[in-house]
């Protein structure tokens, strides 16, 4: 029995209704027989027309062994982007997600239908919702049966149920939103289209609107209105979710918001963040019972939904905080999601406020005495410290506790330790030894546990808090480099009375009554002051891509890899710029330079020269350079010599021979030299020496005699 397919990938017609008319065509009752048989003996060339033989009785086997199931589709005619059925198709002309095709149910247009019998391959993408030409929606169910209509049907206009599906009636809706979804595919703009289709993608577990192609296609106009105006869309978005819940969320918001936040597209992420924001802003409350979250996901998707790295996600799990488990064949880290919504959640049930307390950041870039993260959460569901919160938006990466009260030492109640001060001054444990040392903060030694420790007493600890405010402290208030801001505060007038520069202090002390007048966030967006460290400013930047050239530049010009070119740096051959950058850029007079010199004719090629005089490059050296009558010259790439020298070796090869030249010219070996030498035949000269070498050359006409007196 011959199966004819016809796969046409610039047609107009789906595949599926390319499988349908197959069916129809050989008398076949279910079209994934047809599509098991295509499976087993396609050929790799779709572009031309191809017939399938098959016998019956082998069609059972062939089923059975690859699993076929009623229902489930396959790319016959779909471009890939890749090399597996994973990858993404062409689609018109942009590439899509295969799992946003239709591949489990058609849908088509009746009158399309009617007019031309065959399905459009445009229906197939779940975001063609309607039709612009006779301006109806699209149908995927049968109005008699009301069943999905299946791949699996006896022809391309009839229903399982026998209905002619071109009698359909479908309801009227503007189309306007189709046809802009079309015109983006048909243009290729593939930035927008990837975004609206990775959005509606996000919005579908959140809204959900996928019952009815005219729920569908609300979701779609929806869709294509978030990308155009986000913040209209995160505010429906936010309003949905609150709406939902009388009583507050039991669900966490960054748990909700995890199919956007978990988005491929950087358009969808940032959504995700925005519908955030908008909740965080309007103050959703938490409720006073935690829903249970069926499932796991993996560790890259939990980290995002806490808003953590991987690493501390492991640290969560190493300290019984989250539930994890490793997978048996791939060792991956598996979460439970109903952990991940109960740590949210206690966190925000455990959020206090205290008036005129430090905040002390439990997750932060900066080095500083806090508490470990993991600790710091246990303490926070135990009770022993109050959580200053964190933000929806970014996470328990900002996750802050509240140190209420300057807290003594538990053996004595009249002093604080060194990390007591610190933490109180949300900085590093060796800022207050330096300004101990400095002499601004008064302490004494005490013996603590056999050990003798500095101490500060609780009221010097208390007027220095009021007094004196650390650099790093008010850079980290308003999100500012340390170093960069001490300097935009000297250069706006305000001393510091320690520092580096001033009694050799590890950062730099400021007077509370100097910054109390100051607007800190006009002070960090300050850009030209006087400054010594840092990245240099933007016109020395300029300057410097001026008269520099970047290292893989200068590999093309010199035409050498890029790591034999840094090699050259390190040889001294070529000058790096000092300007301080990621990216190693190299004074440009220096690459002409070294480029002029390796395409000079006046320069010779060692091995070349060598050749020329018919020695080894070794001989060469050992004669001439370590004698010092030819300079060699080290480009790094190759060693050479001048012309001029060259010449020289020549004139001196017309006069004088070597030792291994002479026994060659004689038929004998260099070792009977000597013996000549004591006869007074041949008589050496050492006009070519060293300091610790001395090379012997004879003179050619004392070889021609000799040779004439052996004759």
């Amino acid at each position: 029995m011959a199966l004819l397919v016809r796969p046409i990938p610039y047609s107009n017609e789906s595949p599926g209704s390319l499988l349908l008319r197959a069916a129809e065509e050989n008398g076949w009752q279910s079209p994934v027989q047809l599509l098991t048989a295509y499976r087993c003996i396609r050929n790799s060339d779709e572009k031309h027309m191809r017939a399938i033989f098959v016998r019956p009785q082998d069609l059972e086997e062939i089923t059975r062994t690859l699993g076929m199931k009623e229902g489930v589709g396959i790319n016959l005619a779909y471009h890939r982007d890749g090399v597996t059925e994973l990858s993404p198709i062409r689609w018109v002309r942009v590439s899509t997600p295969w799992t946003s095709m239709r591949y489990t149910s058609s849908a088509f247009c009746p009158h399309c239908l009617k007019e031309q019998y065959y399905l459009q391959r445009t229906w197939e993408h779940r975001l063609v919702t309607s039709c612009p030409k006779h301006g109806n929606l699209l149908i995927n169910q049968c109005p008699k049966c009301g069943l999905h209509l299946s791949w699996n049907r006896p022809g391309i206009a009839i229903c399982r149920c026998g209905h002619d599906l071109t009698t359909s009636t479908p309801g009227t809706v503007d189309t306007d939103i189709t046809a802009f979804i079309m015109k983006l595919a048909e243009t290729g703009d593939q930035k927008t289209f990837a975004a609206i289709d990775a959005l509606f993608e996000g919005l579908i577990p959140i809204l959900g609107m996928t019952e009815t192609f005219a729920e569908q296609h609300k979701l779609v106009e929806l869709t294509v209105s978030g990308i155009r105006q986000p913040e209209s869309l995160a505010s429906l978005v936010a309003n949905h979710i609150l709406d939902n819940t009388c009583s507050g969320l039991s669900i966490h918001p960054r748990i909700t918001c995890l199919p956007l936040l978990t988005s491929g597209n950087t358009v969808v992420q940032e959504f995700g963040v925005l519908v955030l924001r908008e909740m965080d802003a309007r103050g959703w409350q938490p409720a006073s019972s935690i829903a249970e979250v069926p499932g796991q996901t993996v560790i890259r998707d939990a980290a995002t939904a806490i808003g953590l790295s991987k690493h501390l996600i492991k640290q969560l799990i190493n300290h019984n905080i989250l539930c994890g488990e490793r997978t048996k064949s791939t060792k991956a880290w598996r979460i439970d999601n109903s952990s991940i919504n109960r740590l949210l959640m206690e966190l925000e049930n455990h959020h206090a406020l205290v008036s005129s307390a430090t905040s002390v950041l439990l997750c932060h870039k900066d080095s500083g005495p806090r508490y470990s993260l993991a600790e710091g959460i246990s303490d926070i569901m135990a009770g022993k410290i109050v959580s200053g919160g964190f933000d929806l938006a970014s996470g328990l990466e900002s996750l802050t506790v509240i140190d209420t009260a300057m807290k003594p030492s538990n053996n004595q109640k009249n002093y604080v330790t060194i990390a007591d001060l610190s933490k109180r001054c949300n900085v590093h444990t060796e800022n207050i030894r330096f300004a101990i040392k400095a002499g601004v903060i008064p302490a004494k030694k005490r013996v603590t546990r056999g050990k003798s420790i500095n101490t500060i007493d609780v009221s010097d600890a208390e007027a220095f808090l009021k007094g004196y405010v650390f650099a790093g402290s008010l850079a980290r208030r308003v999100g500012a480099n340390v170093t960069n801001f001490a300097e935009k505060l000297m250069s706006s007038g305000i001393r510091p009375v320690s520092g580096p520069k001033i009694d050799g202090g590890l950062t730099y002390i400021f007077l509370r009554r100097d910054i109390e007048a100051l607007d800190l966030d006009a002070v960090a967006a300050l850009k030209n002051y006087p400054t010594k460290t840092g990245r240099k400013p933007l016109g020395h930047a300029r300057q410097v891509i001026e008269d520099t050239i970047s290292l893989a530049d200068a590999a093309k010009i010199l035409e050498l890899t890029v790591l034999r070119t840094n090699g050259l740096i390190q040889k001294g051959l070529l000058e790096a710029d000092e300007y301080v950058g990621r990216a190693i850029h190299i004074k440009r007079d220096s690459v002409d330079r070294l480029k002029s010199m390796l395409d000079d004719q006046n320069f010779i090629n060692i091995i070349e020269a060598a050749k020329i005089v018919g020695e080894t490059r070794s001989a060469f050296e050992h004669h001439w350079v370590h004698t010092h009558l030819v300079t060699l010259i080290d480009l790094g790439v190759r060693q050479v010599l001048s012309r001029k020298h060259l010449k020289k070796v020549q004139r001196y090869k017309r006069t004088f021979i070597t030792a291994d030249e002479a026994g060659k010219l004689t038929g004998s070996h260099r070792s009977l030299l000597p013996n000549w030498e004591r006869r007074g035949l041949i008589a050496p000269e050492k006009i070519l020496k060293s300091t610790s070498l001395a090379v012997k050359l004879y003179r050619r006409i004392d070889f021609d005699n000799l040779m004439k007196l052996k004759k």
